[in-house]
């Protein structure tokens, strides 16, 4: 079902569009509705949207190798999640699935943001603006877990050479 240009309004991450831009972001998306449980896209898929939750949550699971799957985040309303789909198309990094409660989400595919993109509008790179912002958001937090698992397993200061 088309996406709501009201609904976009109320959500943080888009709040720097004016209507008219999330008039145009709001045609380009749909709206998309899961029951709790329902997977959203699994690790391994290939990716060709982003999402924006609306309602509910989405718990974001993971694996490395052949270690069980394990709860990495949960996104609440607003949080976008996704968008590296929307640059490379590559293979999704983790499974992410609706919350006990259900989840609404707003769904972007690759096509429509590269129809946005190659309009070569201000909207358009104020759009690829916010999805820059929330990759390197992500790249910063995942860059400070890693810090942090590093002291905790006491790799600090470890030269690799002894």
């Amino acid at each position: 079902m088309p996406m709501d240009a009201e609904r976009l309004a109320v959500m943080p991450i888009f709040d720097s569009l004016d209507l008219r831009q999330r008039q145009s972001l709001a045609l380009a998306m749909n709206e998309r509705s899961y029951l709790p449980g329902e997977a959203v896209f699994s690790q391994g898929d290939k990716a060709w949207s982003c999402y924006v939750v609306i309602e509910g949550r989405v718990e974001v699971r993971g694996r490395a190798g052949e270690q069980a799957e394990r709860a990495l985040a949960t996104l609440q309303a607003g949080e976008l999640f996704g968008e590296v789909a929307l640059l490379d198309g590559g293979r999704r990094s983790a499974t992410c699935v609706a919350g006990p409660e259900g989840a609404a989400l707003a769904e972007l595919g690759r096509p429509e943001f590269d129809m946005i993109f190659n309009a070569g509008n201000q909207f358009a790179y104020r759009l690829m603006d916010l999805v820059a912002g929330q990759l390197v958001r992500r790249l910063r937090h995942a860059s400070a877990q890693l810090a942090a698992a590093a002291v905790k397993e006491g790799w600090e200061g470890r030269d690799d050479d002894d």
